[in-house]
């Protein structure tokens, strides 16, 4: 029962998102109003993490499966990817790269906020 109230907590959060972005008046998509939302009802603390962390981990550990619907369509739709595969594999490359500096810069500027709060506690 309680990964369907933490579901329908995440969906609510999800659609309030959609409808959110409906009304902006800038384009911007719902899911990531959505994620947004959620982000900020856990950082004002009107929302626990121990209230969605079941269903949380269930999708980190389903991941792979939300990645099917688009290997699937890029095999559908391989014709039109043709004439700009080398483009479209570069910029594959160039992203993971720019993702992966932004994930170590991230976590080194963590680490070092970690240390310094540690020393800051021991003195």
């Amino acid at each position: 029962m309680r990964i369907l109230t933490q579901m329908a907590l995440i969906l609510a959060i999800g659609f309030s998102g959609l409808a959110i972005s409906m009304i902006l008046p800038v384009p911007l998509p719902g899911s990531i109003v959505g994620m947004l939302l959620l982000l900020l009802l856990l950082l004002l603390k009107v929302l626990q993490l121990k209230h969605i962390k079941d269903i949380a981990d269930f999708f980190l550990r389903n991941m792979g499966v939300f990645f099917v619907p688009a290997c699937v369509a890029l095999v559908e739709h391989f014709d039109l990817l043709q004439d700009k595969f080398a483009a479209f594999v570069l910029i594959c490359v160039i992203s993971t790269i720019v993702t992966f500096a932004a994930t170590a810069g991230a976590v080194s500027l963590v680490i070092r906020l970690q240390r310094k709060t540690k020393g800051d506690l021991a003195n």
